[in-house]
């Protein structure tokens, strides 16, 4: 299965840097040898993929460290941005209990140390993915929503909020109306809609698509009241 052929891809980059160890004359690996190993962590599924992969991640920054004393090597080895959404999406895509909360505590983890290299609005969605679609309501609604206000904050196109990013916390509101019907949910999901819809008319490149209207009416047809 995938997991097996992680296992593999992990034990030949073992492999590979304990040569290196040996002798600075065999093949180093780059930035896409640890990617190709995280990703195949990520597309795995399985409950420790998030930790494995997490682990190559930190041996990947490890190795830069050491490499970068004495070879122009390590610069074709550091985390980019593709590393921390592999390590993200190994989370997400497993099936352990705490995956929202280790990829949203690993993506805080990256804009702690200052490098938006690391981190943009891809990395962003897959964390706010991964609350909306964790079924724990309210809560995960909110963690949603706190991730989209921090990115909003962002002065870099690349790192800001895109429409992706409102669509996702829309539908965990939406999830979140599901469970429990009494209406505040969709007044909030609304009031995202609104938002969109005012932040289109200053130029912001956040126009709503169909997605967003159906997740908003979808979630009033949840509803079992009107709040006050």
């Amino acid at each position: 299965g995938k997991m097996e052929t992680a296992k593999i891809a992990t034990n030949i980059l073992r492999r590979m840097l304990k040569r290196c160890h040996q002798n600075d004359s065999n093949p180093f690996p780059t930035t896409k040898t640890f990617n190709i190993t995280m990703n195949a962590w990520a597309k795995s599924g399985h409950r420790s993929s998030g930790i494995e992969a997490e682990r190559i991640f930190e041996v990947m920054e490890e190795w830069s460290r050491q490499v970068r004393s004495y070879t122009s090597s390590a610069f074709h080895c550091i985390p980019d941005e593709r590393s921390t959404t592999a390590v993200l999406n190994a989370w997400v895509n497993s099936r352990h209990k705490e995956a929202p909360e280790r990829a949203h505590a690993f993506f805080e983890k990256m804009l702690a140390m200052g490098n938006d290299t690391q981190t943009n609005v891809v990395a962003s969605n897959i964390v706010i993915q991964s609350w909306a679609t964790s079924g724990r309501g309210r809560a995960a609604a909110l963690k949603a929503e706190e991730v989209l206000r921090s990115i909003e904050q962002e002065t870099k196109d690349e790192n800001r909020p895109d429409v992706l990013s409102y669509a996702k916390v829309l539908y965990a509101w939406a999830q979140c109306e599901k469970l429990e019907g009494a209406g505040d949910a969709s007044k909030r999901a609304t009031e995202i809609l609104e938002l969109m819809l005012s932040m289109k008319e200053i130029g912001l490149k956040v126009e709503p698509n169909v997605y967003c209207f159906t997740t908003c009416i979808s979630s009033w047809a949840k509803c079992k009241g009107v709040p006050e």
